[in-house]
């Protein structure tokens, strides 16, 4: 009997997937170098890092099921010579990508951005760290994972 993979590990995945479309030649403003899951980030490179955690599960019950509200954090490394503009145009560039799929794939029942901060480092090294969080509601099972 194979198992079929769980409904929150779907949904990290398509996330995973519309996250890595962010291009500047896909007419965004942004450039990753590396769009990864639960990875430290090696700041000392100056590469331009996207990562996304799944943080915290909220569940409640609803109609004999599991209502699951799934917070996730998204968070960039930029580095440059206008690191401030740089994480105005990541955020921007996130949110905008969230937009155009925010069922991901069917997979979650919708998304919705929670905060967004920036924090930027002008002095010596030029970077700025972004960080979105977002949460996402979906339905599984009374205590399944599907």
């Amino acid at each position: 009997m194979t198992q079929q993979k769980p409904l929150q590990k779907t949904i990290v995945d398509n996330l995973g997937l519309l996250l890595s479309g962010i291009s500047t030649a896909l007419e965004y403003r942004t450039d990753w170098d590396r769009v990864v899951y639960w990875q430290d980030v090696p700041t000392e490179y100056e590469s331009n890092w996207l990562t996304y955690r799944d943080t915290f599960t909220e569940f409640t019950d609803a109609n004999r099921q599991h209502e699951q509200v799934l917070t996730v954090e998204i968070q960039g490394w930029l580095f440059g010579e206008d690191p401030a503009n740089a994480g105005i145009n990541a955020l921007n560039d996130l949110i905008e990508i969230l937009g155009t799929d925010q069922t991901l794939g069917g997979s979650c029942r919708f998304l919705q951005i929670k905060s967004c901060e920036k924090d930027c480092e002008t002095g010596g090294r030029k970077v700025c760290t972004v960080t979105l969080t977002i949460a996402l509601t979906f339905r599984t099972g009374r205590f399944s994972a599907t």
